[in-house]
């Protein structure tokens, strides 16, 4: 092994499974009880160091983190280790056999300092290894966004709409050559099954085969832009409605097919990572209307361009008189760079995958992984196609058009520093 290539690195994981009896509202109802679990919930973590600079990639099986959460671990982290918030990127898997991320919640209490300290521990028994970078495709997922007649969206299986099929893989080599960690990336909600059990639908079985293939890695997961993204498990009654019929064994078919897919990367030749990293966050105000067209498209507005004249009136009056937006909503933007072999952006909220793929397009030249479900909770963050359309992900803010170009914006700014 090359001395001029080695980075410090940590991998670590901890049992964050939760006790029966607490309520699990992402499956349907506030009154569903989880009754136990069909496997465990974890938090892991990588640590990577280059001598100057590190930073500490933890993937939570979790739907999020909770804000409040991240601010207590980020404080924590930083009185204890000094490490800052662009050093520690939080993202969870967002399974939703899950809890809410009620910080009011005991259970949390015990997340927190578990994680805290895992993410520690990784620091300090960090190991010598090389990284390597490589890409693959899945093709589980589909768009969730139909649409009716009148362009409004509606909950369907789109084939036609957008997806994302990147399967994005960093490995950790130790000093024998054997295989330490694996972290992959790839864009699809894991909303396979509802039942009363914790679990970590899909993606949870992917890393526990990848571990299985690779005796003594840990494999962590960075879930991408999925905004409007599920796995395509379609009702056969009903053609191009969902369903969560399947059971177990759907989560675990998607898991396979997952799984292959990171193996089949692993298996290729894969690009050496070589050089320092560095660390960068930043708050974006995204821009927000005034209000927003009622759910009948405040008829007369129905046709496309009648929506698109709505709009460019709403972003007209939400604006003061220097045409700065009166209301606004943050949104941290993270990157992590290391060598020219590796970027990481993400970002808060779920982030819907146009704007995963238009910042792909925008640094075509370099590989770069796009997570949303990234440190903080900024709900849904629509594309700009998407915003016209309404429909559940749209409808939750009434963000103006622009919102995209304030987003994309700052990660291609934070990208050139």
């Amino acid at each position: 092994m090359d001395k001029n290539n080695r980075y410090k690195i940590g991998i670590g994981v901890a049992d964050i499974t939760p006790p029966n009896g607490i309520s699990m509202p992402s499956q349907g109802s506030p009154d569903i009880l989880a009754k136990g679990a069909y496997m465990p919930l974890t938090a892991r973590v990588m640590t990577i160091d280059d001598g100057e600079n590190q930073v500490a990639f933890i993937s939570g099986e979790l739907l999020y983190w909770g804000d409040e959460n991240i601010e207590r671990m980020r404080e924590m982290l930083h009185e204890q280790y000094g490490l800052t918030a662009d050093k520690l990127v939080f993202n969870t898997t967002h399974t939703h056999n899950v809890p809410a991320p009620d910080p009011e919640l005991e259970i949390y209490e015990d997340i927190i300092k578990k994680t805290v300290e895992l993410i520690a521990r990784t620091f300090s028994e960090a190991k010598d290894a090389e990284l390597y970078f490589g890409k693959g495709k899945a093709s589980i997922s589909v768009n969730r966004r139909g649409k009716n007649r009148d362009g409004y969206a509606k909950w369907s299986i789109n084939p036609y709409g957008p997806i994302d099929e990147d399967v994005l893989v960093v490995k950790a080599v130790d000093e024998t050559g054997k295989t330490m960690a694996i972290l992959f990336n790839h864009a699809c909600h894991p909303t396979t099954i509802r039942c009363p059990y914790y679990g970590g639908d899909f993606i949870g079985y992917a890393m526990a085969q990848i571990e299985q293939e690779y005796d003594g890695a840990i494999a962590l997961f960075m879930q991408g832009a999925a905004g409007e993204i599920k796995g395509w498990n379609e009702n056969q009654d009903k053609p191009y409605s969902f369903t969560f019929e399947g059971g177990l064994d759907r989560v675990k078919q998607f898991g396979r097919e997952l799984a292959l897919s990171v193996q089949e990367v692993l298996e290729n030749p894969m690009a050496k990572i070589q050089g320092s990293i560095d660390t960068k966050i930043d708050t974006v105000q995204l821009p927000v209307l005034n209000e927003m067209f009622d759910e009948k498209g405040n008829a007369p507005f129905k046709g496309p361009m009648r929506r698109m004249a709505r709009l460019a009136k709403l972003t007209l009056e939400s604006m003061d008189e220097n045409g700065n937006y009166r209301q606004t909503k943050p949104c941290e933007v993270q990157v992590v760079s290391i060598g020219p072999e590796f970027l990481f952006i993400g970002m808060n909220g779920e982030i819907c995958v146009d704007i995963g793929l238009r910042i792909k397009a925008q640094l075509i030249e370099r590989p770069v992984m796009v997570c949303g479900y990234t440190n903080l909770n900024a709900g849904y963050i629509p594309s700009m196609s998407l915003i016209p359309e309404k429909g559940y992900e749209a409808s939750r803010v009434p963000y103006s058009l622009e919102m995209e170009d304030f987003l994309v914006g700052k990660a291609m700014e934070l990208v050139e520093q």
